[in-house]
């Protein structure tokens, strides 16, 4: 299931995703698909607030590891994930379950 998340592209671009990573050059990073669609497949991989490793995350949204850290990086700096950087694993923050849990409702 994605989530359709409304961002508004003033508050949330192409740019200023791929500037969080302080990526320089004229094609800083390149993902499979637009950033919010990785995004979201990522929260539904944490859906379910257990850990999961950056290994199983990188496959499961096919991305490199590197790519998929990055990501990681940037939900977690934004507090929607929590990051165990040592044992390199994530899990979706309890704000995040929370709102996930809504929009369920909703959409039920």
């Amino acid at each position: 299931m994605l989530y359709n998340i409304n961002i508004s592209p003033r508050i949330f671009s192409r740019k200023k995703f791929l500037k969080t990573f302080n990526h320089k050059g004229p094609n800083p990073i390149s993902l499979p698909e637009a950033p919010a669609i990785v995004i979201n497949k990522i929260l539904e991989l944490l859906e379910d607030g257990e850990w999961l490793d950056l290994k199983e995350i990188a496959q499961k949204s096919q991305l490199t590891e590197s790519k998929a850290e990055m990501i990681l990086n940037f939900l977690n700096k934004f507090h929607f994930i929590e990051l165990d950087e040592k044992q390199k694993r994530a899990k979706a923050a309890p704000p995040l379950l929370e709102f996930l849990k809504s929009v369920k409702h909703i959409e039920t």
